[in-house]
């Protein structure tokens, strides 16, 4: 079996992406298998070479070495085009003027979505409730409603554009290019030319220019968790139709996530379960291409104090700060703890996890930190 951890180079890792590079790799090596690294750099506006540099130096520096890699999605762009050439001679692309999700579709789902985005069939899937208790090392939140913590404007799952999507590489279109809007021609809502058209929304084409989103069938997919278990997404309801190649050109998040695992090799990912619906989305994206299923293993997210999502905007978790306090064993002894790996906060070395490691002891409900 293969194992990966993807992340895209936007800033520093936090806490939370070592959570999941930890028990991804644990699952992975735990089963004889092994662990495969790729950086994730398709977004032009943010991807940076510094990043992707500390990323493998932060994963070194934590015992969290990897069999395969480093792979860059800039550098595959030919082989993401080979695959959208497949989508377009199906009949399933279309010009989409929505700019909005546009820009969303150039992040990874969970680094622009609620944390509570709509799941379907996930009873043990939490949000925050208000004055929750903080524990000094990390504390489980418990049976809690769906209805708190949504950002301001953020897109519902109804939405024909959800940006459960994509990160990308600039690439700009080319008049000869197949691809390009102007030689895409469908019946039905689809434009043939995107030259003083307007979309759904309102906003005019930039450049004369539309990107193209992926047209969805009325399907349900049905997956298990390895540790959420029984998962069923409504693609045309729960989803809706997806944006896969931005109007500049940049490639979209799930295209390049959907292509890479397949043609790598990847068996398993693992990955927050603010990711769970995604992976309908990525096995749906699969079978229009031709691909295997893979399976999937989501976790409980750390969060902050107030309830939210660790990202790269919360400093003190940054393995920058991180560092400066703590060695690379007691992060990951503070880690194995929070996954119920081991009884005590009490430093430890990854390899020395691998008989501890069982998805059964891993809690559902996420865990809140204290900085």
């Amino acid at each position: 079996m293969k194992g990966r951890f993807a992340p895209s180079p936007t800033g520093r890792m936090h806490l939370g992406n070592v959570f999941s590079a930890l028990l991804s790799w644990l699952s992975a090596k735990s089963k004889g298998g092994k662990w495969l690294l790729r950086i994730e750099d398709i977004d032009p506006q943010r991807s940076k070479q510094q990043y992707a540099d500390q990323i493998m130096r932060d994963l070194e520096w934590l015992g969290l070495t990897w069999d395969e890699g480093p792979y860059y999605q800039s550098e595959r762009g030919e082989i993401y085009e080979e695959y959208l050439e497949s989508l377009r001679k199906q009949n399933l692309l279309y010009l989409s003027y929505k700019t909005r999700a546009e820009r969303l579709a150039v992040s990874a789902p969970q680094e622009d979505s609620p944390i509570d985005s709509p799941l379907t069939n996930s009873p043990l899937i939490p949000s925050f409730p208000e004055g929750q208790k903080l524990l000094e090392r990390g504390e489980q939140l418990q049976d809690v409603s769906q209805n708190s913590l949504q950002k301001e404007g953020a897109y519902s799952s109804s939405n024909s554009l959800h940006p459960l999507n994509i990160l990308q590489k600039e690439n700009a279109y080319s008049s000869s290019n197949s691809l390009h809007p102007l030689n895409i021609s469908q019946k039905g809502d689809t434009y043939s030319s995107p030259l003083s058209k307007r979309g759904a929304g309102g906003e005019s084409a930039e450049k004369g220019l539309a990107a193209l989103a992926l047209r969805v069938a009325n399907e349900i997919i049905e997956y298990t968790d390895q540790h959420y278990g029984p998962q069923r997404i409504d693609i045309k309801n729960d989803i809706g139709d997806f944006i896969v190649r931005r109007r500049d050109g940049a490639w979209a998040y799930q295209l390049a996530v959907v292509v890479d695992d397949a043609l790598m090799g990847v068996t398993e990912v693992v990955r927050g379960r603010d990711l769970l619906q995604s992976a309908g989305q990525q096995i749906y994206l699969g079978g229009l291409l031709g691909f295997p299923r893979m399976e999937y293993a989501h976790l409980p997210l750390l969060c902050n104090e107030a309830g939210q999502r660790l990202s790269k905007r919360d400093k003190s978790m940054d393995l920058g700060q991180l560092k400066e306090h703590f060695s690379a064993e007691e992060i990951i002894g503070r880690l194995a703890f929070f996954a119920h790996f081991i009884g005590e906060n009490e430093p430890c070395k990854p390899q020395e996890l691998l008989k501890a490691f069982d998805w059964g002891k891993v809690p559902c409900e996420d865990i809140m930190i204290r900085g």
